[in-house]
């Protein structure tokens, strides 16, 4: 079945769609004589009129028995009796001046009449419904015989009384062209003879029953009484806004309908000239109406030809002539793109601003022919699209490019800090402050003091334990991510020279915090303050509740979900005279930190704690699971003799001190008990050590200040 065929099936399909029912569907469009798949099942939209039953939704009764063609489904079955019968329909839209096949298989499955009484009658009719099931076959103009070729009687051999009367299964095939539209096939047998005219034999039946299986209809292919030309048939310029298209041969009073849309050259109402205005090569469906009906007036829905013309367009705009770069463009810095026209042959009606620019992110956009952007950026990156807009037809060409955007992650760390010009020594403690800059996302700040110590605070104030002049290297890192997700860094380093701490009472607070074993949002919470005398108290704020205050430089807390949670350490450092143990002097240092549920980490940017210091988002325990809960070192800072004691804890440790170079400068076993163990170290300079104690389960880990 070709195309124009099945157009219109589908279009008068709508037209007719008001006076059938949903289930009425199309029989088989297949050729008649081959194939046998649409014969009837009990699922055929076939119904009854003139007498049927409505036990069945007014649908037809299915024979089991199956026409040569078929092997599943069944067959329709009617019957008829003197002067009436029962009819069956179904829909379909035959097209007026169309020409069809129509074929079926059919038998008699009744007795033996002895005269020729009984015509199966093919009708094409109109306007009948599912919902009727009685009445009539409609009158002319409203039917068309379709086909009256099979006789009840003269369809098989003669038989006599008694004998098997069911005659063989027939094949009829047959066309008909349509004099008007019609949207149903009608079969109905009928027996208009009347009474038999000789003999009364007990076994004829007036009465006959009929079976009709493998039904199809199929339109059969027909030429025009008339030929169409085209006058455009080249291929036209792309930049051509008034194309206009003659349709030559057209029969009088017929009207030409194009899809897509065309403008009616002035004066012309028939659609023989048109205006056409195509974006790129389009194909037009012409649909030519046959000029009049029976009464003689225009009959809008008959449809007497289809046509299709292809008009071509050559593409206005040339993608080559894109001027952009092909390398990646630094990040922040303007750049051009440029359509070169070609000036010898452009197109009149697009002008300057009709060129536009649109980024990836398919919202922003750019006009001219040539656009400057002032500032390349990380979303810049990606397919960008040129929309060039020819408005006289009303329609755009786009060529899609690529752009690449170079790292816009930036990483500048620097730093100052006080000092006296005349002498470069900076008082102690220290105060840093960050001067560097970064694009685009600040991802991490690490301070590296260069006494073994370190923080992520912005800007921290350090105290450094000497007791001479001393130079330290100080290093800062900064880390950043642009918007694409790559991230950069960079670092700094620059000389402080400190002397001994001015204050005798300083102290600087600090604390680490490790997940602990014992439950979800349980931790460990462990002193790293830095103090010139002896911490002698630690007050611990918990998210806000009230403090808890213990001489103990660990404790441990559990927090409420979901976290993260604010934390605050408050120490004491006390000054005791070295002869007689009094104290004579005492300060304090606070700090807070945000406590963040493993694995959680802060996300950049997060806001920090009003009070206190700045938090230190992940300030963790060192690795390698190393502590310094339970540890208590004291008196720190020392002249070289100190003493260790372990919370709680008994058995031999190794206890070993290493300088800030991580020389081994002390290296013995000891038994912890309830006795403190005084260590004495000899030959050894002032300055920061470390102390570990361990053994094969544990470690702690202390800094010691030595001052001689």
């Amino acid at each position: 079945m070709n195309k124009k065929i099945f157009f219109l099936l589908v279009f008068y399909t709508s037209l007719f769609s008001k006076a059938l029912l949903a289930q009425c569907t199309f029989p088989a469009t297949n050729n008649c004589l081959s194939s046998n798949e649409q014969h009837v099942t009990a699922n055929s939209d076939w119904y009854y009129y003139n007498g049927g039953t409505t036990a069945n939704g007014g649908k037809i009764v299915i024979s089991p028995n199956n026409a040569p063609t078929s092997t599943t489904g069944g067959s329709i079955v009617l019957s008829s009796h003197l002067s009436t019968g029962s009819g069956a329909f179904t829909c379909y839209n035959f097209m007026k001046g169309k020409t069809y096949r129509v074929c079926y298989w059919v038998r008699n499955n009744s007795g033996c009449p002895t005269n020729n009484f009984g015509t199966l009658f093919v009708y094409a009719t109109r306007d009948l419904t599912a919902n009727l099931n009685s009445g009539l076959i409609p009158p002319v103009p409203k039917r068309q015989r379709v086909d009256t070729s099979y006789n009840f009687f003269t369809a098989g051999a003669a038989h006599g009384p008694g004998q098997n009367c069911l005659w063989d299964w027939k094949f009829i095939s047959t066309t008909f062209t349509a004099n008007d539209t019609f949207n149903n096939l009608v079969f109905f047998p009928l027996n208009p003879m009347g009474s038999p005219t000789t003999g009364t034999v007990p076994w004829w039946n007036l009465n006959y029953t009929v079976e009709i299986d493998d039904i199809r209809v199929t339109e059969e292919p027909s030429t025009p009484p008339y030929t169409l030309s085209f006058s455009l048939q080249d291929t036209i310029d792309g930049c051509d806004d008034s194309t206009e298209i003659t349709l030559s041969g057209m029969p009088a009073g017929a009207i030409a309908t194009w899809t897509p849309a065309v403008k009616l050259k002035s004066g012309i109402t028939d659609g023989s000239i048109v205006i056409a205005k195509p974006c790129s090569t389009t194909t037009y469906k012409i649909e030519i109406d046959d000029p009049t009906n029976q009464s003689g007036t225009h009959c809008p829905t008959c449809i007497r030809e289809v046509l299709y013309h292809t008009v071509v367009v050559n593409q206005w705009s040339d993608p080559s002539r894109l001027i952009y770069s092909t390398t990646p463009l630094p990040c922040t810095l303007p750049f051009d793109l440029e359509y070169d026209p070609d000036l010898t042959n452009p197109c009149p009606q697009i002008g300057f601003n009709d060129y536009i620019w649109v980024e990836p992110d398919g919202l922003t956009t750019h006009t001219g022919r040539l656009a400057t952007i002032p500032a390349a950026g990380a979303l810049q990156t990606g397919e960008w699209t040129l929309r060039i807009i020819n408005s006289a037809k009303g329609c755009a060409e786009e060529h899609k490019f690529m752009l690449t955007v170079a790292s816009c992650c930036i990483s500048s760390p620097d730093f100052t800090f006080p000092f006296d010009p005349s002498t470069n020594v900076s008082p102690n403690p220290v105060p840093f402050t960050y001067t560097g800059t970064g694009i685009i996302n600040h991802i991490a700040t690490l301070w590296s003091f260069g006494d073994g110590t370190s923080s992520t605070q912005p800007n921290p104030i350090h105290n450094y334990n000497v007791t001479t002049r001393t130079p330290f290297i100080v290093c800062l890192t900064t880390m950043f991510e642009d918007e694409q997700g790559e991230g950069c860094c960079n670092r700094i380093c620059k000389t402080v020279e400190v002397e001994p701490s001015s204050d005798p009472c300083d102290v600087v607070a600090d604390f680490n915090y490790e997940p602990s074993p014992f439950g979800n949002n349980n931790f460990d919470f462990t002193d790293a303050s830095t103090a010139t005398g002896t911490i002698c108290e630690y007050e611990w704020t918990f998210n806000g509740q009230p403090p808890v205050i213990t001489p103990f430089p660990t404790i441990q807390q559990s927090f409420p979900p979901p976290g993260p949670w604010q934390v605050c350490l408050k120490v004491t450092n006390c000054i005791y005279d070295p002869v007689t143990g009094v104290e004579i002097d005492r300060c304090e240092n606070t700090i807070c930190k945000w406590v963040y549920p493993p694995p959680t980490m802060p996300a950049p940017g997060a806001e920090e704690p009003s009070q206190g210091t700045l938090p230190q988002p992940g300030a963790l325990p060192i690795g390698d699971n190393s502590q310094n809960s339970g540890l208590a070192v004291y008196p720190n800072p020392n002249k070289g003799t100190f003493t260790l004691s372990l919370n709680n804890r008994k058995g031999n440790y190794e206890v070993m001190v290493r300088d800030k170079l991580g020389r081994e400068v002390y290296k013995r076993k000891h038994e912890f008990n309830s006795t403190p163990i005084k260590i004495t170290l000899s030959d050894v300079s002032a300055g920061i050590y470390t102390v570990e104690v361990k053994n094969e389960g544990e470690k702690f880990v202390q800094q010691i200040s030595i001052t001689q």
